[in-house]
């Protein structure tokens, strides 16, 4: 249960920006996608171009990579929970 709860705070926080563009509600978001996006690409080499972009010269999850990285997660969690 808990990691379904960090998974969903973590795609609302992350579909923050794209919300929200241009406004303070996104700062937390945005830095939330550039560090797993960050992360995605220079440890496990993956995703470049389709599930990150490049923002200002770092990486940061684009809106399929945000859906990729919490969603895929959140409806497994889902699937398995629904059979207790």
């Amino acid at each position: 249960m808990f990691v379904f709860l960090v998974l969903t705070l973590g795609l609302v926080t992350s579909l923050l920006p794209f919300i929200y563009p241009d406004t303070i509600m996104n700062a937390l978001g945005a830095y939330l996608n550039v560090v797993v996006g960050e992360f995605l690409v220079t440890t496990l080499r993956l995703g470049k171009g389709s599930l990150v972009d490049v923002a200002n010269g770092t990486y940061a999850l684009n809106l399929g990579g945000v859906m990729a990285v919490y969603g895929t997660p959140l409806i497994l969690i889902l699937l398995v929970l629904r059979g207790r």
